[in-house]
């Protein structure tokens, strides 16, 4: 009788144990309280284990361990698919699990470049297109020995290395879709660059091409525009081009303040001589081309029309009856 009341205490404990573990692990496998609908990429080859961690720090899941002994369970761990995942409501743990064995989309986003962009403008797009925020691109931008062998040795920025064109981005790998703009333009750089005759090296030929970039809409009158301002070095003349004072002056206006013009600054070319320290965008290859195969002309000045075209002029006393002709 003593054995079996003993017996029954211990089968009463095991049975309260075995609900309270049941009992923890329904609990725990349901999903947070403060759940919120968001994207999860999960990328290729992660363990169990990692997804599980990436699940939880999004707060798709509760707990990890509950989430890696079901895969296993149900044996279905190594049938867990990469992509991106839009977890638009609360999912129990094995809810996601089989979501996550259906396969996600794929992880590329289509973003478009467009030339003429600055840096901060770029990392507005990536922002926008949710590849990472304005604020980690610039930090990653800014590590220059990480991307050293990708630009010039005169260079210490990444302006004007990162090539406008339209990519397939992956998401959370901000490196890897950074070594892809920068790889592009080598190979676009690259193959014009091969056959120049000129004078200017090739970190010139970027700011130069950057500013030409900035300075011409019609596409026809960027060799013109390039000739222009490489007259004008070959001159020891000023460039004179709003572009480089703008790009240190995010909210100029159209025509720059006299005020503007007084700033003490190596990226205004109404004081100081030659090309500015950086390019001041990143240009396109049609800028990069003019650069390197500009136009020979008796040019030294040029106005804009107001039509995204110029005119042109020899000498300072055209120049004046040009602006006069665009003046309203």
């Amino acid at each position: 009788m003593k054995y079996l009341k003993i017996f029954l205490i211990f089968f009463v404990i095991l049975i309260i144990l075995f609900l309270s573990v049941g009992f923890y692990a329904y609990y725990e496998s349901q999903p947070p309280l403060d759940f919120v609908s968001k994207e999860v990429y999960i990328k290729d080859n992660q363990t169990t284990e990692e997804i599980a961690e990436k699940l939880k720090s999004e707060n798709i899941i509760k707990n990890k361990i509950i989430f890696s002994l079901l895969a296993k369970y149900l044996d279905i761990e190594d049938k867990l698919k990469s992509g991106i995942y839009e977890f638009e409501q609360k999912m129990n743990v094995r809810d996601v699990l089989i979501k996550l064995t259906e396969g996600g989309l794929p992880p590329y986003i289509k973003v478009t470049i467009p030339e003429g962009f600055k840096l901060t403008e770029i990392a507005e797009i990536f922002e926008k297109n949710n590849l990472c925020t304005k604020e980690e691109f610039l930090k990653e931008v800014k590590d220059i020995d990480k991307y050293k062998k990708y630009i010039f040795e005169e260079a210490n920025i990444l302006e004007g290395f990162l090539y406008p064109d339209t990519y397939f981005f992956e998401k959370e790998n901000l490196t890897k879709n950074i070594e892809m703009m920068l790889n592009n333009f080598n190979q676009k750089f690259n193959e014009v660059y091969k056959n120049y005759t000129g004078d200017l090296n090739r970190y010139d030929i970027l700011k130069l091409a950057s500013i030409v970039e900035k300075e011409a809409q019609d596409k026809n009158e960027r060799p013109i525009i390039a000739g222009v301002f490489i007259n004008r070095l070959n001159l020891n003349m000023l460039l004179q081009a709003d572009p480089t004072l703008k790009y240190i002056l995010p909210d100029a206006g159209y025509t720059l303040t006299s005020k503007e013009l007084e700033i003490d600054s190596p990226y205004n070319s109404y004081k100081y001589p030659g090309l500015p320290p950086t390019p001041i965008c990143n240009p396109g290859i049609e800028s990069i081309k003019a650069t390197i195969n500009p136009e020979k002309t008796e040019y030294l000045y040029f106005v804009a029309k107001g039509d995204g075209t110029h005119l042109f002029a020899k000498t300072f006393d055209e120049h004046l009856r040009n602006i006069s002709k665009v003046l309203p």
